[in-house]
């Protein structure tokens, strides 16, 4: 989950840093694709991790785990938001 989150983040860095990048429309549709499934992914992390959550017997556990797994949902979502720009 810290990994994905990561990944969004580096992304958007290097994005800034690229400026306007020399990239062909197919290649940009391709990685919008990649991003929108990541970030999917993500959104269906977060429905198992408040399965999981539900099954912690401390309440501190349970909350660390869905608000980990919306954190890197969040980050997935920067992600496609930033590939998308």
């Amino acid at each position: 989950l810290t990994s994905a989150q990561a990944v969004g983040d580096s992304s958007a860095q290097m994005l800034r840093h690229m400026g306007d990048p020399d990239v062909s429309a197919e290649s940009q549709r391709e990685l919008i694709e990649l991003a929108k499934l990541a970030a999917a992914c993500m959104t269906k992390v977060v429905v198992d991790a408040k399965q999981v959550a539900s099954r912690c017997a401390d309440p501190t556990s349970q909350h660390e785990v869905v608000a980990t797994a919306k954190e890197s949902s969040a980050s997935a979502t920067q992600l496609l938001t930033t590939t998308q720009i």
